[in-house]
C-alpha cells in the first residue's frame, strides 16, 4: 500500500511538472537511429479577427398569423404542419350558408328594386303622355270660351252655354294641374327606386366580398409551423399584439440574412459571430492536436531534431485551426501529421 500511495505522488507530480512549458518524454520504446521524417509546420504569430459571439432565433422574414374575418364553422383544413404553400393557395375552408343567404336575400332585393323602377318608368311616361292631352284639352276649352265671350257680348248665345262652358274650362286646367302633381310624385318615387338600387348594388358586393373571407389563403410562399383550428370549430378576428422593447435590457436587435436551406425551420437554436477588431495569436492544425481526456498536447521538434510532447492550453477553433493560448513559443516546429505515435526522443526528419 505505501508503495502504491509512492508511485501515485510521482505521477502527480510528473503531470504537474508536464503543465509548464518544459518538454516531456512521449511514452513508448527508445527512439531508433535512424530519423523518421514527419511534416512538421513552424508555428508564428498572425492576426486573426476578434469575434463577439451572440446567440440568436431562427426566425421567418415574413410571418402571418391567418385568421378568419367572419365567425363560422371551419368546414376543412387543407394544409399540415410543415408544409409548404404557395400564395393563394386555400388554408382552409368555413362554412359559406350564412353569407351565401345574404347574398341571394341581397341580390333578391336589387331585383325587386329594379322592377319596381321599371313600373315608375312606364307610369311616367303614360304621366308625360296624359299631360300633353290635358294641356291640349285646357287649350281648346280656353279658346272655345273665348269665342262664347264675344258672342255672349253680342247675345248671340245664352248665358247658360257660356256658363258651361267656362265650367268645363274651369275642369280641364284642374285636370291638368292634377297631372302635373301626379308627375312630381312620380318623378320622386323614381328617385327613391334609383336609390334603392344603388343601396342594393352596394349590399350585393359587400356580400360577394364577404363570400370570399370563407375561403382563408396563404398570403405569400411560405411553410405552414401551426395550425391551431380544426374541422368543427369556430373561427373568429384575431388581434395583433405588438410587442414593446424593454428598455432595463439595454440590448438591440440584429437581424440577419441566413440563406435558404430546407433544413432551416423558425424557432430554431442559432450562434452568430461578428467581427469586432483584430488581435495576435499562434495557432496549430487540428491535426497537430492530442487530446487524452482532458488533456491537449502537441509534439514539437526540438533543435536535436528529436521529437518531445508540449502540454498547451487551446482557445477558439476556426475552421482547421486551433489558437493556441499558452504552451508554444513562436517559431516553434510542431508535428502536423501523426504526434499521437512517435514515440519519446524519436529521432525525426521534419519537413515542411
Amino acid at each position: 500500500m505505501v508503495a502504491r500511495r509512492a508511485l501515485l505522488v510521482v505521477a502527480a507530480v510528473a503531470l504537474f511538472a508536464g503543465c509548464s512549458r518544459t518538454d516531456e518524454p512521449l511514452q513508448g520504446a527508445a527512439a531508433p537511429a535512424e530519423p523518421l521524417a514527419v511534416s512538421v509546420k513552424t508555428i508564428a504569430r498572425r492576426p486573426v479577427p476578434r469575434i463577439l459571439e451572440s446567440m440568436g432565433t431562427v426566425r421567418a422574414r415574413r410571418q402571418s398569423v391567418l385568421s378568419s374575418k367572419i365567425v363560422a364553422a371551419v368546414v376543412a383544413v387543407h394544409v399540415v404542419e410543415g408544409q409548404r404553400v404557395r400564395a393563394g393557395d386555400i388554408i382552409a375552408t368555413l362554412d359559406d350558408r350564412g353569407v351565401s343567404t345574404q347574398l341571394r336575400r341581397a341580390r333578391a332585393a336589387r331585383e325587386e328594386a329594379g322592377q319596381a323602377l321599371e313600373e315608375v318608368e312606364l307610369a311616367l311616361r303614360a304621366s308625360d303622355r296624359a299631360q300633353e292631352a290635358a294641356r291640349a284639352q285646357q287649350e281648346l276649352a280656353r279658346a272655345t270660351l273665348a269665342r262664347y265671350k264675344v258672342l255672349l257680348d253680342r247675345e248671340l248665345v245664352a248665358a247658360q252655354d257660356y256658363d258651361e262652358l267656362a265650367a268645363k274650362a274651369r275642369v280641364a286646367t284642374a285636370d291638368a294641374a292634377r297631372l302635373v302633381e301626379t308627375h312630381a310624385s312620380l318623378a320622386a318615387r323614381r328617385r327613391q327606386m334609383v336609390a334603392r338600387i344603388e343601396q342594393a348594388d352596394a349590399e350585393v358586393a359587400n356580400v360577394t366580398v364577404v363570400t370570399g373571407y370563407t375561403k382563408v389563403l396563404a398570403p405569400f410562399d411560405g411553410v405552414v409551423i401551426a395550425k391551431s383550428a380544426e374541422v368543427g370549430e369556430r373561427a373568429a378576428q384575431v388581434v395583433e399584439i405588438v410587442p414593446a422593447s424593454d428598455p432595463a435590457s439595454r440590448t438591440f436587435v440584429v437581424r440577419i440574412d441566413l440563406p435558404t436551406e430546407a433544413a432551416l425551420r423558425s424557432g430554431l437554436y442559432g450562434r452568430a459571430r461578428f467581427v469586432v477588431g483584430e488581435r495576435s495569436s499562434l495557432a496549430v492544425p487540428k491535426t497537430a492536436l492530442i487530446e487524452r481526456g482532458q488533456l491537449q498536447s502537441v509534439v514539437v521538434v526540438d533543435e536535436s531534431q528529436r521529437a518531445r510532447l508540449r502540454l498547451v492550453k487551446t482557445g477558439k477553433t476556426a475552421g482547421d485551426s486551433v489558437e493556441i493560448l499558452s504552451g508554444l513559443a513562436d517559431g516553434e516546429r510542431v508535428v502536423v501529421d501523426g504526434a499521437a505515435g512517435l514515440a519519446d526522443g524519436r529521432l525525426v526528419e521534419p519537413r515542411e
